[in-house]
This record gives C-alpha cells, sequence and structure tokens, in this order.
C-alpha cells in the first residue's frame, strides 16, 4: 500500500506543479505554454458544468478562444484531431456557452473554438494548433 501511494504522489507532482496552473494536466500545460508563446492570454483551465468541459479558456486579443487539447500516443484508431467528435464539440459549446453566460459575456465578445492535438511522443511533442476548427451556433 505504501509503495503504491508513493508512486501516485510522485506522479501527482509530476502533473501539477506549483508555479503551473492548478488543476491543468501535462498536455493542457504543453498546450498552454505553447500558445502563451503565440500572443494568447490564459483565463482558465479545465471549467466544467455537468454537461461539458473546456481545457483552456484564453483571449486572442479581441477574441475569446475556447480551447479543446487532445493527446495520442499512437494513432492506430484516430489521430488527436480526429477524436474530437461532434458530440465532444457539442459538450464543448454547452459548456463555452455556460462560461459567457456566468461572466454576463453572451452579447459582448467574439468566440472561437480551437483544437491543440499532440500527436506521437512527448519529447519532441508534435503540436498542431486548428484554430476554429469547428463552429457551434448554440449561444
Amino acid at each position: 500500500m505504501g509503495y503504491i501511494r508513493q508512486w501516485w504522489r510522485r506522479c501527482h507532482q509530476l502533473i501539477i506543479s506549483k508555479n503551473k496552473p492548478a488543476g491543468i494536466n501535462r498536455w493542457e500545460r504543453l498546450a498552454c505554454e505553447y500558445l502563451q508563446q503565440r500572443g494568447l492570454k490564459l483565463i482558465t483551465g479545465n471549467y466544467g458544468i455537468k454537461a461539458g468541459e473546456v481545457d483552456l479558456i484564453m483571449n486572442d486579443g479581441e477574441t475569446l478562444v475556447f480551447i479543446e487539447v487532445r493527446y495520442r500516443r499512437h494513432q492506430q484508431w484516430a489521430s488527436a484531431e480526429e477524436s474530437v467528435t461532434p458530440t465532444k464539440q457539442r459538450r464543448i459549446a454547452k459548456a463555452a456557452a455556460a462560461f459567457l453566460k456566468r461572466h454576463k459575456l453572451t452579447d459582448r465578445c467574439y468566440c472561437r473554438f480551437d483544437v491543440v492535438a499532440i500527436n506521437g511522443s512527448l519529447t519532441p511533442p508534435r503540436i498542431n494548433w486548428i484554430q476554429d476548427a469547428f463552429q457551434q451556433t448554440l449561444f
């Protein structure tokens, strides 16, 4: 029991560190750092409601960007990009709508849905940032 507990603590330390945004896993941190290098600013990570979740919410100038981060080590069944199904897109859109409503932003901002796909090994990572990956008219 003690060995498993130590192993879990070590994994947890690798995923969450004190100087990184809390609640964001290492792939989401990697995507966040990648996007911040390209000028986006982090608002929050892992915003969720019962119906869905958004991995990252960032600002790109005047645009509010809702980002889904996907990682696939092997592309045997589907690539990371292909794994964002229409069902997943609807769940992301519902969470985005809840975020906009909660912060009273429904009439005042431009929104975009992006996907950051990380394929293969993490050293070096192959990151594919798909801007405006899908459209939703749920709002």
